[in-house]
């Protein structure tokens, strides 16, 4: 048997790579998975998973130099640098400890910007073992994963001519986005959107062992405060911002949510410079301005701040159909966000004004990325159809 180490920090996690899982069991290999929640390790260890709890550990060293690392608690402000490095290095000790009993041959990375994945990224990279970086692709029944990272750290951003060396079946493409457009032309809604209005059941299990089991947290936000958000989330889905009239021609801005890893890692621009960015175009063109606010945003002060400069510049704020309202604009302009690359899918204009490999994508290499180079996985469906060439090159 060959072992996969792989960190799962939710449950969507774990049932995503728990479903890799079943499915590479038959080539003989399984993923051993290591979580800071309790319940994905009761949940784990029930169905008779090898998971393993990372629990914080007493008089460790902390190198001086963990002021100069970022991870992406950090910079979206869910913890301090110090907590951050304990939990670094507790967690490599972990793997390390794995590593005698399991040989690891490959590790699953989700994103790869969180203090645990660089931990896991770090420690790879000391025994050179092969790692997969995966992330969502924000396209239906579709995961992106890459050798080297995601994003603008992905092998795809320095090397969009790999694309040329795929075999495309533009037929099976050409259905493929006929079949998709027509469902989001019903149904657009994320399930990032539904995960953020939704309580999280587990919730209580996890604090029992942030609280008396020692195991490490990845955020300081409190209960109430996650409370508050939840409610302010359901007090603004009923405010009718899909009532509110556009007028064309417009120049579409689709914000990202304000902590997003691609944001704080891959741009020198937030969603406020974005707005005034869109907003100066708009006035060149003599274009209306349209926000839609990111619909798994939660950070409160952020969204009261979109208001207030809605206010300032006079932009239409709205909620409707994402696809609807790409259709119609005569321009997106966006930082990194995938409603970009949804604009090319709709070979629509679009302006990044941040780091991504989405700009390189044309209609030449774009139904390469989406048929050859994502593979057939649902990040959220727990069904799965893999290929034996997909199941191949997650083994690889």
């Amino acid at each position: 048997m060959r072992y996969i180490i792989a960190h799962v920090d939710s449950m969507q996690k774990y049932r995503f790579f728990d479903k890799l899982n079943r499915a590479i069991k038959a080539y003989s290999n399984e993923i051993i998975f290591v979580t800071i929640r309790l319940s994905v390790f009761l949940i784990g260890r029930i169905l008779g998973r090898k998971v393993y709890l990372l629990k914080k550990k007493k008089n460790e060293f902390i190198d001086d130099n963990y002021e100069n690392e970022e991870y992406y608690e950090v910079k979206s402000g869910l913890i301090d640098k110090y907590s951050a490095s304990r939990i670094y290095y507790d967690s490599k000790n972990l793997f390390h400890l794995l590593n005698e009993k399991y040989l690891f041959k490959i590790a699953y990375i989700f994103n790869g910007l969180g203090v645990i994945d660089k931990a896991l990224e770090d420690f790879v990279l000391e025994l050179g073992i092969n790692s997969k970086y995966f992330e969502l692709s924000n396209i239906e029944g579709k995961i992106f994963v890459d050798n080297f990272g995601t994003n603008a750290k992905s092998s795809l951003y320095n090397d969009i001519e790999q694309l040329s060396h795929y075999d495309i079946n533009m037929s099976h493409y050409i259905e493929w986005r006929k079949n998709y457009l027509n469902k989001l032309k019903i149904d657009s809604s994320m399930q990032q959107e539904i995960i953020a209005k939704k309580i999280n059941s587990w919730y209580a299990i996890d604090l029992f062992g942030f609280w008396f089991l020692g195991v490490h947290q990845l955020s300081n936000k409190s209960i109430m405060e996650k409370i508050k958000t939840k409610l302010f989330l359901f007090r603004l889905s009923r405010k009718g911002l899909s009532n509110a009239e556009i007028i064309k021609p417009f120049i579409l801005i689709p914000l990202q949510v304000s902590d997003d890893s691609q944001l704080l890692f891959h741009s020198s621009f937030n969603n406020i410079d974005l707005i005034n960015t869109g907003h100066k175009i708009a006035k060149e063109k003599s274009m209306k301005l349209v926000v839609k606010i990111h619909p798994a945003e939660e950070n409160i002060k952020f969204i009261q701040q979109v208001y207030l400069l809605k206010d300032e510049l006079g932009f239409t704020l709205t909620n409707k159909n994402i696809y609807q309202l790409i259709e119609s604009c005569e321009l997106a302009v966006t930082i990194n966000s995938s409603v970009g690359l949804l604009a090319k899918i709709l070979e629509k204009e679009v302006i990044f004004i941040g780091n991504t490999f989405y700009e390189k994508l044309n209609s030449e290499n774009l139904p390469t990325y989406v048929d050859c180079f994502l593979l057939n996985i649902d990040f959220w469906d727990n069904k799965y159809e893999l290929r034996e060439d997909e199941l191949i090159r997650l083994l690889n």
